[in-house]
């Protein structure tokens, strides 16, 4: 006989795989999208703080990069670090902020010897503009003309002479006389990143099921009741709810029988928490309680039954994300359109090492969750979620909230995963919570403006499919039903 039951479950800063339904709570509130800061704001900030007698700038970021593994943090923190630099993740320059800000400083530094000669002296254009002006007699003169209006353009008399300003700007004059810059008056083309297709040989997919039915076997720690998952295991992998709602809670249909049944529980980490007060303390993981609905018409806890503990996949410990540890096991080769729904499984293939040194990256748009090695090399956790927010409005003018400018809504948070030619094997390990994502065709894109011929090398490509990401933890729970 097989009774059909509902299991709820208490998670906090983790994410649940468990059964044939997502648990996972809050997911559409994690997704945001990308933070502009207009280059006409940054460079007025910039200005504004060097006419008031600032010394020393600090962007952040200036160059754009990349956490590969598991060094972007979290929680829910993608690979990508760019910040919208003036230059990007892939060295590429990005336009106009790149340019803006470069003129920007040579007018500032044409005013040098005035700005370290003399304070500011401040002096009333209008009712929202004014004048810094640096003097050192006859020998240097440099002059800050402002206007903090965020709505309206203002014409000023400065020296007898007539300078127009548009809403919330600076101009630069180096010699009291000449207007040489002003910061939002942009003079340079936005320039567009595009990705283009690598042309280079996939070959045949081949796949390794997780073995787990040995988990009570190698489990490490028995223990009654669920314990926290960092500070238990202090597992050197990263440790879902949302940003405001740390924890969440997952309700789902089982089917158990007469008799002993294994009920296992995978929580996947998705970034350990580095940032709040005390977030040392912070929970993570399955801290209960676990409850069994419906069980002779009533609830069963077990949340304090004896629960075994494993970290991490046997794949992990055979270290098949590397083509050093590929022949460790028996691969069966299949098709990933036609692959069986295993619990837990590892896909590797191999393809030709892409020509050219343009900077690449991996489209990974068809993919669900995990983690993807190249030649043993983790490019990182990701997770294909798409951006909710306001795109429709942007305005430079005015003081700088995040929310003012956002790109990429309805888009993947993050579609395009850079990587290193020279880490040419790759391997993935994909959680899809419940759900299988056909992953063929693998896109490899160049950052260019035409395609590269492929080259002889061959790159190892291995990827684990169904669930997973990293950091892995699984509990397990013998319960009988009579």
């Amino acid at each position: 006989m097989v009774f059909t039951v509902m299991i709820s479950l208490q998670i906090n800063h983790t994410s649940l795989a468990c059964g044939p339904s997502p648990g996972v709570a809050g997911l559409q509130n994690l997704v945001v999208p990308i933070h502009q800061r207009p280059v006409q704001d940054l460079a007025f900030a910039v200005a504004r703080f060097i006419q008031k007698g600032g010394s020393y700038v600090n962007y952040y970021m200036y160059h754009g990069g990349t956490n590969f593994g598991r060094s972007a943090g979290g929680p829910f923190i993608t690979t990508s670090y760019d910040y919208d630099a003036p230059i990007d993740e892939y060295g590429l320059i990005r336009q106009p902020k790149y340019s803006h800000l470069r003129e920007l400083h040579k007018a500032i530094k044409r005013c040098e010897h005035a700005l370290v000669s003399s304070d500011p002296t401040v002096a009333s254009l209008g009712a929202l503009q004014q004048a810094h002006v640096f003097s050192s007699g006859t020998r240097a003169c440099a002059a800050f003309l402002a206007n903090y209006n965020a709505q309206s353009a203002a014409r000023v008399t400065f020296n007898n002479r007539h300078y127009d300003l548009p809403p919330w700007s600076i101009s630069i004059l180096p010699d009291c006389r000449t207007d040489v810059f002003n910061t939002a008056k942009v003079r340079v083309q936005t320039s567009q990143v595009k990705m283009l297709p690598v042309n280079t040989k996939l070959f045949s997919w081949e796949s390794y099921d997780e073995d787990l039915s040995s988990l009570a076997e190698s489990s490490r720690i028995t223990a009654p009741g669920l314990l926290e998952q960092l500070n238990i295991t202090r597992d050197t992998r990263s440790a879902f709810g949302t940003r405001e709602q740390r924890s969440c809670t997952f309700n789902g249909p089982v089917n158990l029988h007469a008799g002993t049944n294994k009920i296992a529980l995978l929580s996947v980490t998705v970034g350990l928490p580095n940032v709040g007060r005390h977030y040392e303390t912070w929970e993570t993981g399955i801290t209960g309680p676990v409850l069994l609905h419906g069980v002779d018409h009533g609830q069963k806890d077990l949340t304090w039954n004896k629960w075994s503990y494993k970290v991490g996949l046997i794949g992990e410990a055979m270290n098949l994300v590397s083509p050093n540890g590929v022949s460790s096991v028996d691969w069966v080769q299949e098709s990933l359109a036609t692959q069986s729904r295993s619990q837990l499984k590892w896909y590797k293939a191999y393809f030709n090492e892409p020509g050219g040194k343009e900077p690449l990256a991996l489209d990974l748009e068809s993919m669900g969750k995990g983690q993807v090695w190249i030649n043993g090399q983790s490019i990182g956790r990701y997770w294909m979620t798409y951006a909710k927010g306001d795109c429709n409005s942007c305005s430079y003018s005015g003081t700088f909230r995040p929310v003012k400018c956002q790109l990429g809504c309805g888009q993947p948070t993050q579609r395009w995963y850079c990587f290193s030619v020279k880490d040419i094997l790759i391997t993935y390990f994909i959680m899809s919570l419940g759900k299988c994502y056909y992953l063929e065709p693998l896109n490899l894109c160049s950052l260019t403006d035409q395609c590269h011929v492929q080259s002889e090398r061959i790159v190892y490509l291995a990827l684990s499919f169904c669930i997973f990401t990293f950091g892995l933890w699984l509990c397990q729970y013998h319960c009988t039903l009579d």
